[in-house]
């Protein structure tokens, strides 16, 4: 838990975790439907629990979307051709 101000510092754990996280998935061939299924199941899941306990700061939110947005177009943690908007992608039916 944090006393006084939330800061995007205190979430840095959470960040690198999602980084390992894709990093290990780099190397597997995966198509745009495979990359889809892992940002929505699991890397939607691991911030969860840090959500119900305290407010992500929105520049952590905003790190958190960019990672699985690179990972989803690209593949890796580079910039790629975004061909959807990432609203579209994490709306709900």
């Amino acid at each position: 838990m944090v006393h006084g101000r939330v800061k995007s510092q205190h979430f840095q754990d959470l960040v690198e975790k999602v980084q390992q996280r894709l990093s290990s998935w780099r190397g597997r061939l995966l198509n745009k439907a495979g990359r889809l299924t892992l940002v929505n199941s699991v890397l939607t899941s691991i911030p969860t629990y840090n959500m119900h306990i305290q407010w992500l700061p929105n520049q952590v939110s905003e790190k958190l979307d960019m990672l699985a947005r690179r990972f989803l177009w690209s593949g890796q943690d580079k910039r790629g051709l975004h061909l959807v908007k990432w609203e579209t992608i994490t709306q709900r039916r």
